[in-house]
């Protein structure tokens, strides 16, 4: 992420500072929908884990979490669609940045929904008995075997 990060704004700063603002106000926005789904994704593992092996056919968690985190990040990202002039106004109150962060703002949320996804799989992806693939016991090293293919492609 750091480095994407760095590799981002290099781009932006040819188009001025003010690009570089709003994409560090829309990063910062967007922990707002990436923290609800991971707490719930994270908050719930241990449920679910037990649920999954001993009374998966009592209680529905399992089948349930995937739908709250699309849930929580669609309400999450309609909220941030409807109101995304005042949230960019509340790091901001130049206009041309909040201009700028808008666009971005719009554009970044696309994913809101979907997020939760990503959670769910690497948090709770390791307590199915039916998982499709196992994860290693490291959590770091689960996320690195998962997520490290795909930004090399």
């Amino acid at each position: 992420m750091c480095v994407s990060t760095i590799v981002l704004n290099l781009i932006l700063v040819a188009y001025g500072n003010a690009p570089v603002a709003a994409i560090g106000i829309v990063f910062k926005a967007n922990m707002f929908i990436t923290f609800l789904q991971m707490g719930l994704a994270n908050g719930v593992q241990p449920i679910f884990g037990y649920t999954v092996r001993v009374i998966s056919s009592v209680l529905p968690i399992p089948s349930v979490l995937p739908l709250c985190c699309f849930v929580v990040g669609l309400a999450a990202t309609a909220l941030y669609f409807f109101l995304r002039k005042p949230i960019i106004g509340l790091f901001v109150d130049d206009s041309g940045v909040i201009t700028y962060g808008v666009q971005m703002l719009i554009a970044y949320m696309l994913s809101g929904p979907f997020i939760g996804f990503l959670f769910v799989n690497m948090n709770c992806g390791r307590s199915r008995s039916d998982a499709p693939f196992r994860l290693p016991c490291c959590p770091c090293c689960g996320r690195v075997c998962c997520l490290f293919p795909c930004c090399i492609c």
